[in-house]
């Protein structure tokens, strides 16, 4: 029986995520120091959020995507599409999930914002950037494995000799 989900890449996810939630803990308890806890499980709860949505996009999203189709224009649009869905899930995904949070008391509002739209620059800033650092990594995971496999790119291997 074929596995749908690779444990390696979820294992990759998980670590990526856990330096993405020192990162936030590290930016956010500097603004905040004498509310380190809620720092904390705010950052826990937001993170985990993010593991799942950068996950999905870039293990199912991006490579539905990038599949050979008869027409690029389907490609584009397709691409288009989809980008437009993680924008939505970036900001008013994270929004829910947040408000979620904060109805079973595990995440607590450090700052009163004025407008929905302010809140939601907040979340998608937040967001936007988890997306940014799993897409770097990831490339860089893929590369380091097609390097050691013997498979890099043929500038890298004339570099070489």
């Amino acid at each position: 029986m074929k596995r749908s989900i690779d444990i390696k890449k979820v294992r990759f996810y998980l670590w990526v995520g856990l330096g993405y939630f020192f990162l936030g803990v590290f930016s956010i308890v500097g603004k905040y120091p004498d509310r380190f806890f809620s720092v904390l499980f705010n950052n826990v709860w937001g993170v985990l959020y993010l593991i799942v949505a950068n996950f999905t996009l870039f293990e199912y999203a991006v490579p539905f995507v990038l599949k050979r189709r008869k027409s690029i224009i389907n490609n584009i649009l397709l691409g288009i599409l989809i980008f437009w869905a993680y924008l939505i899930l970036y900001s008013y995904g994270s929004y829910v999930w947040r408000q979620t949070g904060i109805l079973l008391h595990i995440y607590a509002s450090l700052k009163q914002f004025d407008s929905l739209g302010h809140l939601l620059e907040n979340q998608m800033g937040y967001s936007v950037g988890s997306g940014v650092l799993f897409g770097i990594s990831r490339h860089v995971y893929n590369y380091i494995k097609l390097t050691q496999a013997g498979q890099c790119p043929l500038w890298h291997q004339q570099a070489r000799l």
